[in-house]
């Protein structure tokens, strides 16, 4: 039955609809003003972590670098010690082929070009003969080309000396260089004349002398223990680790803090260097120690198969065996909870000997 409508209860009814309305509206203001003293508060907060978080970053960043730059300086010096090493022994190696070699002299025949000039001896000395050409070229203006062609006894220790690939020319010869191309023969001879004649070659001199130093200071056997794999005491290499997977076993040494695997038997084509010798076994160089992390990987969502192993480098946890157990328990956890028996799923065994010896970051 509907209430009847007099003065009275209208005025009440549009006070009550304003006192409604307003406890409305004071609420939805009252939680806009929190909302808004929330964000403001947090968003100080996040600013400040994000502040904080930047300055802890270039803290990292400055560690990282003050680490790596005296690091990085040592890694120039001996990089350049090494290569020049590596350069006086292959000049070693080649001693016998380079002095057995015949030098030749160089005559050069050409498939299409002509010979418009044969000028003679450029160069000459007991390692190397070169005779320097006038040839007409196939250009419509600079149809003439300065060429030196030449034979050395060096030439498996010369690199770029034959560059100019614009003649078919019979044969082979380490010295093939155009000096100049003009549009006369005149213009060549001046050239000749007004300039300094072996300036092509100045880096010849560089690796003839260079071998003469080498032959006069050096003798190949002198570096015979470079052939041989390093052989070391147990004390000093001794075992942190055996790992046995996929019916394979071997064991990891650590040895001036890398850690080195065997490899069962005798390697194929291998560095001496990247090997060392303990008790007639064979173990090969892997990364640093503290370097190893430990990764899992696999497919459970479109696959069946799960892993859990480690690898040299990354920037997972850290390979030790507090964190290989934890990680190994952890791996076993998620694949029971993700198919259990049905996910193939064949952990390496680890047999500890002496985990205290990885270095800890």
């Amino acid at each position: 039955m509907t209430e009847v409508i007099n003065a009275k209860s209208f005025i009440e009814a549009k006070d009550t609809l304003a006192d409604l309305l307003g406890q409305i509206d004071v609420i939805e203001n009252t939680s806009t003003r929190e909302e808004l003293r929330l964000h403001e508060e947090y968003t100080k907060r996040i600013d400040s972590l994000k502040e904080e978080l930047s300055s802890l970053r270039n803290n990292v960043v400055d560690r990282k670098l003050s680490a790596k730059v005296p690091l990085l300086e040592r890694v120039d010096e001996v990089s350049s010690y090494i290569m020049e090493a590596k350069k006086v022994l292959k000049q070693l190696e080649l001693r016998d082929k380079i002095e057995a070699n015949e030098l030749i002299e160089p005559n050069p025949e050409f498939y299409w070009a002509s010979i418009v000039a044969a000028l003679g001896e450029y160069y000459k000395d007991s390692y190397t003969w070169i005779k320097y050409f006038i040839v007409k070229n196939r250009k419509p203006k600079n149809c003439y080309t300065l060429l030196i062609v030449g034979n050395s006894k060096l030439y498996n220790l010369l690199d770029g000396f034959h560059h100019y690939n614009n003649f078919s020319i019979q044969g082979y010869f380490p010295i093939l260089m155009g000096i100049a191309d003009r549009p006369r023969v005149l213009d060549l001879l001046i050239y000749l004349e007004r300039r300094d004649k072996l300036k092509p070659i100045a880096e010849y001199f560089t690796i003839r002398d260079s071998y003469i130093e080498s032959l006069s200071k050096y003798h190949p056997n002198d570096f015979d223990d470079l052939k041989i794999v390093r052989e070391v005491q147990e004390a000093d290499a001794p075992i942190v680790f055996n790992i046995k997977a996929y019916e394979r076993s071997s064991d990891f040494r650590i040895y001036k803090g890398f850690y080195y695997a065997s490899v069962g038997g005798k390697a194929e084509k291998m560095d001496e260097l990247q090997y060392i010798r303990v008790k007639d076994e064979l173990y090969l160089r892997g990364g640093k120690a503290e370097g190893y992390t430990i990764e899992q990987t696999g497919n459970l969502m479109f696959g069946d198969w799960w892993s859990i192993g480690f690898t040299s480098g990354g920037t997972g946890t850290p390979f030790n065996k507090e964190n290989w157990e934890k990680k190994l328990a952890e791996a076993e956890a998620f694949v029971k909870e993700h198919g259990g028996k049905d996910v193939r799923y064949n952990p390496p065994k680890i047999t500890w000997i002496h985990p205290e010896l990885i270095p800890v970051l």
